[in-house]
C-alpha cells in the first residue's frame, strides 16, 4: 500500500504542486513576519519624534543653567530617535495626523525646577511628552522606552551638577568653619578685654555708689537750709515793705518842709531889709512900719506852713522809725536762714566733689566696657553671618543628600543623608544658641553705650552743678558777711530817724515862736507913734534880730532841702529794694524747689548706682562662663572645618554621587535581536498552520484496497512525516539565508523544528483521520488557543488568567520553549523535547488504533461514524 501511496501522489502533478506549496507554508508565515520585526528596537532612530523647548534659561549659583537647551543639544547628538525640533503647533499637528507617534515638550520651567533643589520646597523637572496610542501603540511603548532612558540620562546629568554644588557648598561651608573659628579667637581676645573693662567699671560703679551716697546726704542738708532761707526772707520782705511805706510819708513831709523853710527866708530876707531902712531915718517910719507890718503877715504865714510841714515830718519820721523798728527785730531770725543757708551750700559743694569723682571713674569704666563690648558684639556679629552661611550650606547639604537618598538603596548616601540631618539639627541648636549670644551682646553694648552717654552728660552737668553750688556758697557767705553791716545800717536808720523826730519837734515849737514874734512885731509896729525912743530900742533889736531870722533861715532852709533830697533817695533805695522783693522770694522758691529736686535726684542716682554696682558684679562673675564656652566653639569649629576638608570632591566623586551604581549584565543565553526573540513563536505557529493545510489537502483516508489497517496508516504516514520533516528543514533554511537567523545550536534547532513538526502533524493526522473537516475545524480553534496560552510573545506571569489556565496543555508551549532553549544556547535537552516526543508518539499510536479499526471494519463491510461524515460531506 505504501508503493500504491507514492505512485498515486506522483501521477498527481496537481497534488505535488499542491503539497510543494504546502511545504512553503511555515517558511511564508515565519519569514514575512519575522522580517516585518526582525529588529524594531535597532530601527528607532527612524521612529519619528517631535521635540519643542520651551524652556528659558535660570541663574543658579552665579551660573547661567540651560537644562533644556542643554536637553535639546543632547538629543540631536542622540541617535536612538528620529528627533525633530519644531514649535507647538507644528508637532501637534505632526502627532495628530500620525506623522509624529510622540511629541516631547520641554516646558518653560524645566530649569527653574532644576535650580529649587535647595529649596524648602524644591520642584521636580517635568517633561512632558504626548502620545497618540491609536496611531501605534507599540510605537508609543518604543517611544515611551526611549523616554526612559532619556529620562535616566538627563538624572544623571542633573544629579552630577547638584553634587557639584553639594561639594562647592561643602568647601564653603568649610571655608565659614575655618572664618568662624578665627571670629571665635577674636571674640576670646574681646572678651578679656571686657573682663578688664568689666573689672573697671564694677571698681567705679562702687565709687559712683559711694558719691551718690554723700551727694544725698548734702543734698538733705542743703534742702533744709533752703527752707529756713525761704522762711527768713519772708519776713525780711515784710520790713522792707513797711520801710517802704514810711519812706514815702517822710519823703511828702520833707518837700513840704523845704517849701515853707523857702518862705520863712524870704520873710527874713524881707525884714532884714525893712529893718535896715527903718534905720537910715525916722522920715520913711511909717512906710517902714507898714511893710514892717506886711513883712510881720508874710512871715506868720510862712511861719504856719512850717508848723504843717513840721507836723508832717514828724508823722513820717514816727513811721520811719516804726518800720524801721520792725525791720530790727526781723534781723536775727534772716541772719539764722542765712547762716543755715551757707552751711547747705558748703554740704553741697562736699557732696558734689565727691560725685564729680565718682561720675568721672564710672565713665572711664564705661568708655572701657563699651569698646570691649563692641568687639564683642562686632566678633559674634560676624560669627553670626559665618553660622548663617554654614547653617544654609548644611541644609543644602540635607536637601541634597534627601533627594539623592529617596531615589537610591546605597547605604553610604543614606548615612551620609543622616549624618548631615543630625549635623542640621546640632548646628540650629548651635546657631540659635549664637543669635543669642549675639542679641545678648547688642544688649549688652547698647546697655553701656547708654550707661556711657548718661554718665558723660552727668559728667558735662556737673561742672555746671558745681559752678552753681560754689556760686550758691559764695552767695550765701557773702550774704552772710553783709548780715553784721546790715544791722549796724539799720541801727543807724534807728537813730537818725529818732533825731528826725527830734528835730521835727523843735522845728514846730521854734515855728510857733516866731509866729508869736510875728503876732508880737505887728503890734508893736502899730504903736510905733508911741514915742522914738522905743522906736529905735526896738529897730535896733528888730535889726538884729532879723539878721539872726534870715541866717537861721538860711540854715533850715539848706537843712530841709537836705533832708529832702536825702528822703527822695531813702525813697528810691526802698523801692528799688521792695521791687526786687518779688524775685528773691521767687528765687528762694526756685533754691528750695531745685534742693528738693536734688534730694529726689541724688536719692534716684544712689538707687541706680547701687543696681548698678550689683549688675557689674553678677556680669564680672558670668564672663568667664562665655569665655569657656567661646573656646570650645573656636575648638568645634577648627575641627569641623578639618573634617570637611579631608572630604574628597573630585569630579569623580561628583559622578560617583550621579551615578553610583552601574550595571553589569551577564547573559545566560544570548538572543541578539527581536528576530531570533520571535522566531520560535512564529516557527511554531508556521508549522501549525502548514500541518493543517497538508492535512485539508491531502486524501489522507482514500486507498485502492485495505490489506490491513496499520498498512493503511503506514501509507499515509509514509508521506506525512518526511512531508513535515521537509518543511521544517526549509523552514530553518529559508530563515538562516534570507533573514540572518543564526541559533546558538544551528543543529539542536533543526532537530526541534524536525520533531515539532511531526508532533503537529500526528496531531492534525488523528483528528482530521477522526472527525474529518471538522477535525480540521477543532484544529483551527485549537490554534487559536495556543497563541493565547503559549507564552509566546509575553511572560505566562504577565498574561491573563486563561492563558495562565491553558498554559500547560498547549503543545506550543513546549514547542516555544525547545525552541528557545536551541536558539539562545540554552539546555541542549530540555524536558519540553520528551513532552513533543510523547505528543507523536501518543498521537501516532491513537491514529494507528484508529486505522486498524476501520481496517477491520472495512474487511467485515460494517460502516462508521466516517462514513457517515462522507455522506453528509464532512469528511
Amino acid at each position: 500500500m505504501v508503493k500504491k501511496e507514492w505512485k498515486r501522489l506522483l501521477g498527481n502533478p496537481v497534488l505535488v504542486i499542491v503539497l510543494l506549496a504546502i511545504i512553503l507554508i511555515p517558511s511564508i508565515y515565519a519569514g514575512f513576519f519575522l522580517a516585518s520585526m526582525w529588529d524594531p528596537y535597532g530601527e528607532l532612530d527612524k521612529l519619528p519624534v517631535a521635540v519643542v523647548n520651551l524652556d528659558r534659561p535660570v541663574e543658579y549659583n552665579g551660573k547661567i543653567l540651560t537644562v533644556g537647551d542643554d536637553l535639546v543639544t543632547k538629543l540631536k547628538e542622540d541617535a536612538s530617535l528620529d528627533f525633530s525640533f519644531v514649535d507647538q503647533n507644528e508637532a501637534a499637528k505632526g502627532l495628530e495626523d500620525g506623522k509624529y507617534y510622540m511629541v516631547v515638550t520641554i516646558p518653560q520651567d524645566f530649569s527653574e525646577c532644576a535650580s529649587t533643589v535647595m529649596d524648602d520646597t524644591p520642584r521636580k523637572m517635568v517633561l512632558k511628552y504626548d502620545t497618540n496610542p491609536a496611531t501605534n501603540y507599540v510605537a508609543m511603548k518604543l517611544s515611551e522606552s526611549a523616554m526612559t532612558k532619556i529620562q535616566l540620562s538627563l538624572e544623571e546629568k542633573v544629579t552630577e551638577t547638584y553634587a557639584k554644588s553639594v561639594f562647592d557648598k561643602l568647601g564653603d561651608i568649610g571655608t565659614g568653619f575655618s572664618d568662624a573659628s578665627d571670629g571665635a579667637d577674636k571674640i576670646l581676645d574681646g572678651e578679656s578685654r571686657v573682663i578688664n573693662g568689666v573689672d573697671e567699671l564694677n571698681n567705679g560703679a562702687h565709687r559712683l555708689n559711694d558719691g551718690a551716697v554723700t551727694l544725698y546726704d548734702g543734698a538733705g542738708k542743703l534742702s533744709e537750709g533752703a527752707i529756713a532761707l525761704n522762711s527768713g526772707i519772708r519776713d525780711y520782705l515784710d520790713g522792707t515793705t513797711r520801710i517802704y511805706n514810711g519812706t514815702a510819708s517822710l519823703k511828702d513831709g520833707l518837700a513840704d518842709l523845704a517849701d515853707g523853710t523857702s518862705q520863712l527866708s524870704q520873710g527874713a530876707s524881707s525884714l532884714a531889709e525893712g529893718t535896715s531902712q527903718l534905720s537910715g531915718g525916722a522920715r520913711t517910719l511909717n512906710d517902714g512900719t507898714g511893710r514892717l507890718a506886711s513883712g510881720a503877715r508874710s512871715l506868720s504865714d510862712g511861719t504856719e506852713r512850717l508848723a504843717q510841714g513840721a507836723s508832717s515830718l514828724s508823722s513820717g519820721a514816727q513811721a520811719l522809725s516804726s518800720g524801721i523798728n520792725t525791720l530790727s527785730g526781723n534781723l536775727p531770725r534772716m541772719a539764722q536762714g542765712i547762716s543755715s543757708l551757707s552751711d547747705g551750700a558748703n554740704n553741697l559743694n562736699k557732696g558734689l566733689t565727691a560725685y564729680t569723682t565718682g561720675v568721672s571713674d564710672a565713665r572711664n569704666g564705661a568708655e572701657t566696657i563699651a569698646s570691649g563690648a563692641s568687639q564683642l558684639s562686632s566678633g559674634i556679629s560676624g560669627l553670626c553671618s559665618s553660622s548663617s552661611s554654614i547653617a544654609d550650606g548644611i541644609s543644602s547639604l540635607s536637601s541634597m543628600a534627601d533627594s539623592l537618598a529617596e531615589g537610591s538603596d546605597d547605604p553610604r548616601l543614606i548615612a551620609l543623608a543622616g549624618a548631615l540631618n543630625d549635623l542640621g539639627s546640632n548646628y540650629k541648636a548651635f546657631d540659635a544658641g549664637l543669635n543669642s549670644a549675639a542679641q545678648s551682646a547688642a544688649a549688652l553694648s547698647n546697655g553701656v553705650s547708654g550707661l556711657s552717654d548718661g554718665l558723660a552728660s552727668l559728667d558735662s552737668n556737673s561742672e555746671a552743678l558745681t559752678s552753681g553750688a560754689q556760686a550758691l556758697s559764695d552767695g550765701a557767705s557773702a550774704l552772710n558777711s553783709s548780715v553784721p553791716a546790715l544791722t549796724e545800717g539799720i541801727n543807724g536808720l534807728v537813730s537818725g530817724a529818732s533825731s528826725l523826730e527830734q528835730g521835727a519837734a523843735g522845728l514846730a515849737s521854734g515855728a510857733a515862736d516866731i509866729n508869736n514874734g510875728a503876732a508880737g512885731l505887728a503890734d508893736a509896729a502899730n504903736q510905733v507913734n508911741s514915742g522914738v525912743s522905743t522906736l529905735r530900742n526896738g529897730i535896733d533889736s528888730a535889726n538884729s534880730g532879723a539878721q539872726q531870722l534870715s541866717e537861721g533861715a538860711s540854715h533850715l532852709n539848706s537843712g530841709a532841702t537836705a533832708a529832702s533830697e536825702g528822703a527822695g533817695e531813702l525813697y528810691a533805695g526802698t523801692g528799688t529794694l521792695v521791687s526786687n522783693n518779688d524775685a528773691l522770694l521767687s528765687g528762694s522758691r526756685d533754691i528750695q524747689n531745685g534742693a528738693a529736686k536734688l534730694l529726689d535726684g541724688t536719692k534716684t542716682l544712689r538707687n541706680g548706682t547701687g543696681n548698678l554696682s550689683e549688675g557689674t558684679d553678677t556680669l564680672a562673675g558670668s564672663l568667664p562662663e562665655l569665655s569657656d564656652g567661646t573656646t570650645e566653639l573656636r575648638d568645634s569649629l577648627a575641627d569641623g572645618a578639618a573634617q570637611i576638608s579631608d572630604t574628597n570632591r573630585s569630579d569623580a566623586n561628583a559622578e560617583m554621587f550621579a551615578s553610583p551604581v552601574s550595571l553589569e549584565e551577564n547573559k545566560v543565553t544570548n538572543v541578539s535581536d527581536n528576530g531570533h526573540a520571535m522566531a520560535a513563536y512564529m516557527m511554531s505557529v508556521g508549522l501549525w498552520v502548514a500541518s493543517l493545510a497538508f492535512c485539508l489537502m491531502y486524501p489522507l483516508t482514500k486507498h485502492d484496497g485495505i490489506t490491513s489497517g496499520f498498512k493503511w496508516w503506514l501509507s499515509k504516514a509514509s508521506v506525512l512525516y518526511p512531508m513535515a520533516i521537509l518543511q521544517a528543514v526549509i523552514l530553518v533554511a529559508v530563515l538562516h539565508f534570507t533573514l540572518g537567523f543564526e541559533p546558538a545550536r544551528i543543529g539542536q534547532t533543526i532537530f526541534v523544528a524536525c520533531l515539532t513538526s511531526v508532533a503537529f502533524m500526528s496531531i492534525m493526522y488523528y483528528f482530521n483521520v477522526l472527525m474529518g473537516k471538522i477535525g480540521s475545524f477543532l484544529m483551527l480553534i485549537f490554534m487559536v488557543l495556543q497563541l493565547a496560552g503559549s507564552a509566546g510573545t509575553y511572560p505566562i506571569e504577565v498574561s491573563g488568567p486563561l492563558a495562565q489556565a491553558l498554559n500547560r496543555f498547549m503543545p506550543f508551549t513546549y514547542t516555544v520553549q525547545a525552541f528557545r532553549s536551541a536558539i539562545g544556547g540554552g539546555e541542549p535537552f530540555p524536558a519540553c523535547i520528551w513532552v513533543l516526543t510523547g505528543i507523536f508518539v501518543v498521537s501516532s499510536a491513537l491514529t494507528v488504533v484508529l486505522f486498524l479499526i476501520r481496517g477491520h471494519k472495512a474487511k467485515e463491510g460494517r460502516t462508521d461514524l466516517y462514513h457517515w461524515m462522507e455522506e453528509k460531506g464532512f469528511a
